[in-house]
């Protein structure tokens, strides 16, 4: 008899004791990609959310600037104080330049900034503003200084 004949190649036997070793492999795979995922949603949300607090920086920083730049505009009413305004005080009524700038200024505040509020002083030509919107359960605070 061929003694060829009755024995199994060493590939067939290998093969039969990793049975189900793919499977396993598949899981782990798996597994791995989908804390991969986890990690990359978590990442984009606090990607979203400091985009956000950028967002209303900038905004700020436009609002002060155009409040600065009407304060310039009508220098004199600014150094008289006619621009002086505090947070948590209404926008004053439309009745000269100065109130009409403060009122549209504050109603675009409080259009483009949550709970968006400010207060202006001038002390002899340097006007501060100050700018405060609420962020989630925090509240901003943008302050900046410039000379009229």
């Amino acid at each position: 008899m061929n003694r060829s004949v009755f024995l199994r190649p060493r590939s067939f036997l290998a093969s039969r004791r990793q049975h189900g070793t793919t499977m396993l492999e598949v899981l782990i795979t798996i597994v791995v990609i989908a804390f991969g995922l986890l990690g990359l949603a978590g990442l984009q949300a606090v990607s979203m959310k400091n985009n956000n607090h950028a967002y209303y920086r900038s905004v700020a920083t436009m609002m002060a600037h155009d409040v600065t730049e009407r304060m310039r505009a009508n220098r004199t009413a600014a150094l008289g104080g006619s621009y002086a305004t505090a947070i948590g005080v209404a926008a004053p009524t439309p009745a000269d330049v100065a109130s009409t700038d403060l009122s549209e200024w504050k109603k675009s505040l409080a259009a483009n900034l949550p709970s968006g509020d400010a207060a202006n002083s001038v002390n002899g030509t340097v006007a501060t503003i100050t700018i405060q919107w609420v962020e989630g359960s925090n509240t901003t605070t943008f302050v900046t200084q410039t000379d009229l």
